[in-house]
């Protein structure tokens, strides 16, 4: 089963994407990259979705998808994945913020002479966060894995390139298919009859 959490973003700084909302009675996810759209089923109290955020349009998109393909889960290869560095492979790890830089990875600088912006913090290597690995809490990067995909590891399907953590999320589920949004940039998917949602496609 879908857990609709994982869909969504992790501190982002847009806070209405770091937890689901409610769309039309229906429960709907996202971190930006993909996005999710599930029955209510009345189980959770999650907010309505917030008016800056034009979800309608983005599952209009989705729904007027058509030429549906099953998914070929047999011949589709995913990327290797790698010891996640969050967690050195764990699968334990807790993410603090970083004081320095306050989480941006980034700071500004200012001299006798001049002044510079956006410097790579130098106490988080410019990841925001420091790791505190000696903790039960399951990592936030590999959910508890230890593994993780290099960054932009992506994988053609349609004639469009998905960042495979994203396709992941999905790969299991059954009665999957896909359809190609193409002038919209995104891969449309639904599981069932009732599941539906897209993947951005990226450039590589």
């Amino acid at each position: 089963m879908i857990d609709i959490n994982q869909f969504c973003g992790k501190d982002d700084i847009r806070s209405h994407l770091n937890a689901p909302f409610i769309v039309d009675n229906r429960i709907v996810a996202t971190n930006g990259h993909v996005i999710i759209v599930m029955p209510n089923d009345g189980k959770n109290e999650y907010p309505q979705c917030p008016e800056r955020f034009n979800a309608a349009r983005v599952i209009n998109i989705i729904e007027s998808a058509t030429a549906w393909v099953t998914a070929n889960k047999d011949g589709m290869v995913l990327p290797e994945m790698v010891p996640c560095l969050v967690c050195r492979g764990t699968g334990k790890a807790k993410k603090i913020k970083c004081e320095e830089c306050e989480g941006d990875g980034t700071v500004d600088a200012e001299t006798d002479y001049s002044t510079y912006y956006d410097l790579q913090c130098a106490s988080c290597g410019g990841a925001g966060y420091d790791n505190n690995l000696e903790t039960d809490e399951t990592c936030p990067d590999c959910n508890g894995s230890g593994k993780v995909y290099e960054p932009y590891a992506c994988v053609e399907i349609l004639g469009i390139n998905v960042q495979a953590k994203y396709l992941r999320l999905i790969i299991d589920e059954e009665s999957l298919e896909f359809s190609s949004a193409k002038e919209n940039g995104m891969l449309v998917f639904r599981t069932g009859s009732d599941t539906i949602g897209a993947i951005m496609g990226c450039r590589i």
